[in-house]
């Protein structure tokens, strides 16, 4: 009787012991994840502050929006002076999609940037994939993140007029950063 309560008695801590291992596992596992989202969070917007409010890209965003405005079909122009914003978005949608960045984040701190940016550099885009078909793929597919969670957040129609002028808006305040 004595060694069947014993042997009881050693599954007990055994059992005891590989579910407080899981445990503490999941708990390992879970401050890990949570870790992860924090650096996450704190890199984007480190990019976005350190970066793109920059004097530097302030200067390049200015120059791009006085493009656009002038002649936003002189792709030259905008290949040759004012770039930069659409090579930091091609970097923000690639470390996006190797998950280094917070999707949500980076909607919050660059959505209104990204969105507006796409939109008015389509056709620029498309001029310089005639060269080379990878020319801002992940900034395309940056956009379409930010397009399919601005559906899921607003629940709400597309209106071209209301982003046609939304746009303008944009070009205008852009444009007058350094005033």
């Amino acid at each position: 009787m004595r060694s069947m309560f014993a042997f009881s008695y050693e599954n007990i801590l055994t059992t005891t012991g590989v579910v407080a291992t899981v445990i503490t596992l999941i708990l390992i596992y879970q401050q890990i994840k949570i870790s992860k989202r924090i650096s996450a969070a704190e890199f984007t917007l480190r990019l976005c502050y350190d970066i793109f409010h920059s004097r530097y890209m302030i200067k390049n965003r200015v120059r791009l929006a006085e493009i656009l405005i002038e002649n936003p079909r002189d792709f030259i122009k905008i290949d040759c002076e004012a770039r930069e914003p659409l090579d930091f978005f091609e970097d923000v949608g690639l470390l996006l999609r190797l998950n280094i960045l917070d999707e949500y984040v980076v909607w919050c701190s660059l959505g209104y940037w990204i969105m507006n940016y796409w939109r008015l550099t389509e056709e620029y885009v498309k001029w310089t994939r005639e060269n080379d078909l990878s020319f801002f793929t992940h900034f395309e597919e940056l956009y379409k993140r930010m397009l399919r969670f601005k559906s899921q957040k607003r629940h709400r129609k597309e209106d071209t007029e209301r982003e046609k002028r939304e746009m303008e808006l944009f070009l205008i305040s852009e444009k007058s950063l350094f005033k």
